[in-house]
C-alpha cells in the first residue's frame, strides 16, 4: 500500500512537470492597490517582503502608506527564503494542487468549521504522500501551528483577509520543506473560492492525504487525473513499462 501511493505521488509529479514544460497552469496574481487579476510575472513584488504583488510603481506608491508598517517588520530570513527559485517552483507546484484539490479542501475547511475567506492551508512537503493541513488566518499569532511564527505569517494573513472581503480568490498558504524550513505565501486560484465546489473524484492520484492519513481526490473533470488514467491503460499498470515508456511526455505533448 505504501508503494502504491509513493509510486502515485511520482506520477502525479511527473505529469505536473511535464504539463509545467508545456506552460500548463500559470500562477495567478492580483495587484494589491487597484485589483488587477494577470499571470503572477507580470506583477512588480515588493522588495520589502517579497511578497505583496503591484502591477506598476505607482500602485506600489499609493498602496505604501498602508503596507510599510507590517513590511518594515518582515525579517531576513524570510526575504532569503522567498528569494530563492527552488522555493518558487515548489509554490507552483502546490498552488497547482489546491487548484485541483480544491473540492477536498473546503470539505476539511467545513470539517474545522473554517469561513472560507479566512481559510489557510498547510502542505507539507517533507512526508511522502504530502500531507495538507487547513488552518483559520485569524488565529495567526494567537496559536500554536506547524511552522514557524516570524513576522511573514501575520502579514500574510492579514492581507488574505482583506483579499478576500473584496472578493478575490486567494488564500494563505503555508509550504513545510525537507529540513524543517516553512515558507508562507499568498495565493491566487484559477477561479473564485467557491464552497459549493465540483465533487471530488476517485481517480488514480494520490498525492495528497489530510492531517488523519486518509487519502485525498482531485475534483471531477481534473486534467492531470485524467491524463493519469489514460498513461496507465497505456502502460497497462505495469510500472516497469510505464517508467520505461515515460507516457507522460508525449501523452502531454500530442494534448498541446
Amino acid at each position: 500500500m505504501e508503494w502504491k501511493r509513493f509510486e502515485a505521488l511520482l506520477i502525479e509529479q511527473a505529469f505536473i512537470f511535464e504539463f509545467f514544460e508545456h506552460g500548463y497552469a500559470p500562477e495567478r496574481g492580483c495587484c494589491a492597490s487597484c485589483g488587477k487579476v494577470a499571470e503572477r510575472k507580470c506583477f512588480l513584488k515588493c522588495a520589502g517582503c517579497q511578497s505583496i504583488l503591484y502591477c506598476a510603481k505607482s500602485c506600489q506608491k499609493l498602496d505604501w502608506s498602508r503596507h510599510r508598517l507590517t513590511c518594515k517588520k518582515v525579517d531576513n530570513e524570510s526575504r532569503e527564503y522567498l528569494r530563492e527559485n527552488g522555493i518558487k517552483i515548489s509554490r507552483r507546484l502546490v498552488t497547482l494542487q489546491l487548484n485541483r484539490y480544491w473540492s477536498s479542501i473546503v470539505s476539511l475547511a467545513q470539517k474545522h468549521r473554517i469561513p472560507p475567506n479566512r481559510l489557510g492551508v498547510q502542505v507539507f512537503h517533507d512526508v511522502a504522500p504530502f500531507r495538507i493541513k487547513v488552518f483559520d488566518c485569524q488565529n495567526v499569532g494567537k496559536k500554536i501551528y506547524d511552522f514557524d511564527l516570524r513576522p511573514i505569517e501575520p502579514l500574510i494573513a492579514n492581507e488574505v483577509i482583506k483579499e478576500r472581503t473584496k472578493g478575490r480568490p486567494c488564500l494563505m498558504l503555508v509550504i513545510n520543506h525537507f529540513g524543517g524550513v516553512n515558507v508562507s505565501y499568498i495565493v491566487y486560484l484559477e477561479e473564485h473560492l467557491d464552497p459549493f465546489a465540483k465533487k471530488a473524484s476517485q481517480s488514480q492520484c494520490g498525492a495528497l492525504v489530510d492531517e488523519d492519513g486518509v487519502l485525498l481526490f482531485p475534483g471531477a473533470g481534473d486534467i492531470v487525473g485524467l491524463f493519469i488514467n489514460k498513461a496507465h491503460q497505456y502502460s497497462d499498470y505495469n510500472w516497469r513499462k510505464f517508467w520505461g515508456e515515460k507516457p507522460f511526455v508525449y501523452l502531454v505533448a500530442e494534448a498541446k
